[in-house]
């Protein structure tokens, strides 16, 4: 009976929640099935410690949002600059010019404060090495560091390093 009771407890316990590390290997291997050319050419080498992290704000969501909306005015403002040279009405582009312009000053502020008040949001990073082959066939070893968001539901980024 004793070792019944025994097998019982050593099922239930290998049936409790995953670790940390588990979780982030689990969430490495989803990001390379959607990431990689032919999953089925992939091969783990092995998994790196989980270690903690931090984003610098240039690499935060808020950060990208606001340089991409800078990029579009700026690429409005060069196409109205185009169209103002070549046209003969230039009262009509003037106001929307000063508009793009002041949308673009508001936005690299908002970027610069947002950037002097940031605190570094803790984080989790695994590095990962692997082979996949080329398209001649041959292993091509890649190592990759995968941040992970402080829930450890997702991966926020990859970083080749080699």
């Amino acid at each position: 009976m004793k070792i019944v009771w025994l097998l019982l407890c050593i099922v239930f316990a290998g049936c409790g929640p995953k670790s940390n590390e588990e979780i982030a290997k689990d969430l490495i291997t989803e990001k390379l099935k959607t990431t990689l050319p032919d999953f089925k050419d992939y091969e783990s080498v092995n998994f790196g410690a989980l270690g903690s992290a931090s984003l610098p704000y240039e690499e935060t969501e808020q950060y990208v949002a606001n340089s991409k909306a800078i990029k579009a005015c700026n690429d409005s403002l060069e196409i109205m600059l185009k169209e103002y040279k070549a046209a003969s009405a230039a009262n009509t582009y003037s106001s929307r010019l000063q508009e793009l312009k002041d949308s673009v000053q508001a936005k690299s502020e908002r970027n610069a404060t947002a950037k002097q008040s940031y605190t570094p949001e803790k984080l989790f990073k695994m590095s990962h090495s692997y082979t996949v082959k080329d398209k001649a066939g041959l292993d091509k070893k890649t190592e990759e560091e995968f941040y992970f968001d402080k829930e450890m539901k997702k991966v926020l980024k990859v970083r080749k390093v080699y």
